[in-house]
């Protein structure tokens, strides 16, 4: 009876050090394909800092439905700013960047905008290659919501904004705009 329950416990202490070692195998794998991912994020967010995005933006709901209008998205100094909604208050904010594991060229990225005055702007937007494109949506307290649509088949080159540190946002104050100076455009 003791030769069996040692058989018994040697044979569960295999079989668990036997899982335990494809657990560790699993992890380190998961690690190295959580910093591969990582870095393909960060290299990504190098690419798409310091542009500009010219976009159409089509209204899809609400009052303004079917109306197309022409703004710029801009991308500097690791935030985003949308260039005709900076006037009524909404300033540049950070992003998130995701890179979906099913198609190595497509970037995600996604943030929000408040103004005290004009609500809240949420962005989601896919970028592959030289086209952009997603949908904001603009919520106005105690109104309805106005929905857009937007693309852009051609990305800008901008030159950084001389004294502004990653993370800090320019208010110009000349013309209205968050991120684009007059600096930084010419060149």
């Amino acid at each position: 009876m003791k030769k069996v329950v040692w058989a018994l416990a040697l044979l569960g202490f295999t079989v668990c050090g036997i899982a335990a070692a494809k657990e560790t195998k699993q992890s380190a794998a998961d690690l190295a394909m959580a910093q591969e991912m990582q870095k393909k994020i960060e290299e990504l967010k190098k690419e798409l800092n310091g542009t500009q995005w010219q976009i159409t933006l089509t209204s899809f709901g609400g009052a303004k439905k079917g109306r197309a209008q022409e703004d710029t998205l801009v991308f500097q100094n690791n935030q985003i700013g949308l260039n005709g909604f900076s006037g009524k208050g909404f300033k540049p904010t950070n992003y998130t960047l995701t890179a979906p594991a099913s198609d190595k060229e497509l970037a995600v990225w996604e943030t929000m905008q408040t103004s005290d005055l004009e609500g809240t702007l949420s962005f989601r937007g896919e970028w592959k290659g030289e086209v952009m494109r997603g949908i904001i949506s603009h919520q106005k307290e105690k109104e309805p919501g106005e929905d857009y649509t937007f693309t852009s088949e051609k990305r800008t080159p901008i030159a950084p904004i001389k004294g502004i540190k990653e993370g800090e946002s320019k208010n110009s104050k000349s013309s209205g705009t968050a991120l684009v100076s007059t600096e930084s455009q010419e060149g």
